[in-house]
């Protein structure tokens, strides 16, 4: 999730390139697919999300906290629609929030889908250990994991009867999402892995990555801001963004700017060194094999988030799993423009009913 070191784009693309080799079951995103008769239009963005789809999703949210623990607030969403299809939870990624998936939760209602979504911790209107409300810190990894499994225990299981429940997870919460898929494979019927955090970007070796953490964190400085890391920026532009559409960019942005507790932007030696050792308990082949869940994985061809390696040993190692590069494309694909989104979401909604 993290780079510090500038030259990083160019180190990832060559280490994807030679770790592609190795990849099995990968296909590429097939550009002619389908429309999508409700996805939004890249050339009225703002407009429609304003009149069309946030008066709708809206009118179907209904705001909770859990407690997965004593003292420990986890704030959720959930819409339920009347006779749906199946139940989909999200699982969001590192510096968002429940807000930034209003397209999404969109998409999955119109397409006969209740929705539940969480804010992990230090993120959104969950539990923060920090003052600073920029900062994202966890000691452990597991944490994470524990309180999506309450999340789906005291409010998604409750609620969801003869319908199958599935698993959308986009990069930290893909991460989050294939440790639960390890320890709870009975929880879903199909998971959706869009560039799932299961090898942080550091720009650096894991091994040099890990000693410069623990190392910080031992002197006391484990919830510093890592090397490019800062408060939240007011003034960031496009260009640095992970969302590949600049209209969705600027729309969540300008949200961002007016609700402090949207505006997670950076990650702590402490937040980086839980997930460079959680994602390495993620990867090992005992844990593995224990998934059962079909999935199908994501991988963007200009990601600069996540390591490649990670994703190709998931798909490698997992029966059932298939990966999907997608070319031209930037982290966040569901922000991506409608070239993009249509064939992703459609090969999603697919993919979900057994196709």
């Amino acid at each position: 999730m993290i780079s510090l070191l500038s030259s990083f784009a160019l180190r990832n693309l060559i280490y994807f390139i030679k770790n592609m080799e190795k990849a099995k079951n990968v296909s590429i995103l097939e550009k002619s697919r389908k429309k999508i008769p409700f996805l939004v239009s890249d050339d009225s963005y703002a407009e429609d999300m304003k009149r069309i789809v946030e008066p709708y999703v809206k009118s179907l949210e209904q705001d909770g906290t859990f407690e997965p623990e004593e003292g420990i607030a986890i704030h959720y969403r959930k819409y339920l629609i009347k006779q749906p299809v199946g139940h989909i939870v999200v699982s969001h990624g590192f510096c968002e929030n429940s807000e930034k998936y209003q397209e999404v939760i969109y998409y999955f209602l119109k397409a006969g889908y209740s929705v539940y979504i969480m804010d992990h911790r230090d993120h959104g209107y969950s539990v923060r250990t920090e003052e600073d409300l920029s900062k994202v810190y966890i000691k452990r990894f597991s944490s994470y994991v524990s309180d999506f499994n309450q999340f789906m225990v005291q409010v998604v299981l409750p609620l969801v009867g003869k319908e199958p429940c599935y698993l959308y997870a986009h990069s930290m919460g893909g991460g989050i999402g294939t440790a639960i898929l390890e320890q709870h494979p009975d929880y879903f019927k199909r998971a959706v892995l869009s560039c799932p955090m299961l090898e942080p970007n550091t720009g650096l070796s894991k091994p040099m990555a890990k000693l410069i953490c623990n190392t910080m964190s031992v002197v006391g400085m484990g919830k510093s801001y890592v090397p490019g890391h800062n408060r939240f920026n007011v003034n960031k532009e496009f260009e640095q963004a992970s969302a590949g559409s600049e209209e969705r960019f600027h729309y969540y942005y300008d949200k961002c700017k007016e609700d402090k507790y949207m505006e997670s932007s950076g990650a702590t030696y402490g937040w980086l060194r839980a997930c460079l050792y959680g994602t390495d308990e993620i990867l090992r082949k005992k844990n593995l094999k224990k998934i059962t869940t079909p999935c199908i994985v994501f991988q963007a061809e200009r990601d600069k988030k996540v390591k490649p390696y990670g994703i190709i040993h998931f798909t490698n190692k997992v029966k059932g799993s298939q990966l999907i590069y997608v070319p031209n494309a930037k982290h966040e694909l569901y922000s991506a423009p409608n070239e993009i989104q249509i064939p992703y979401f459609d090969t999603i909604f697919s993919f979900l009913k057994g196709k």
